[in-house]
């Protein structure tokens, strides 16, 4: 998801060029390069916390949980973009992934105070 994003963002103005050239001051057209752009950031934003996170609650803690809530921060990443832009909505995107990390963390906090 990640790579997918990121191309997006790369190639989406490259191969857009001719439109983003012609049409590149409707808001329209704007809307979607930066479309292209936030949606990669955002994920690019979150990944050191989540992959940090997601490794050491793996390791230490509970690695069934953690692949579970892996997925679902996945599957969260992949509607981010169908809802950016769109407040509230883009929330329930973004907040559910933080929570993700978050649990992570504490989960792991938590194991380390627990281990003698």
């Amino acid at each position: 998801v990640f790579y997918c994003l990121m191309s997006r963002a790369g190639f989406g103005p490259q191969v857009n060029k001719e439109l983003l050239e012609k049409h590149g001051d409707q808001d329209k057209v704007k809307n979607a390069s930066i479309h292209w752009n936030r949606c990669f950031l955002n994920t690019q934003e979150q990944s050191p916390a989540f992959v940090a996170s997601f490794l050491a609650y793996c390791i230490f803690v509970n690695p069934g949980r953690g692949a579970i809530l892996g997925w679902v921060y996945v599957a969260f990443v992949i509607y981010y973009p169908f809802v950016y832009g769109k407040i509230p909505a883009m929330l329930s995107s973004t907040v559910p992934r933080y929570m993700i990390i978050a649990f992570y963390l504490t989960g792991g906090v938590v194991a380390g105070m627990h281990t003698q």
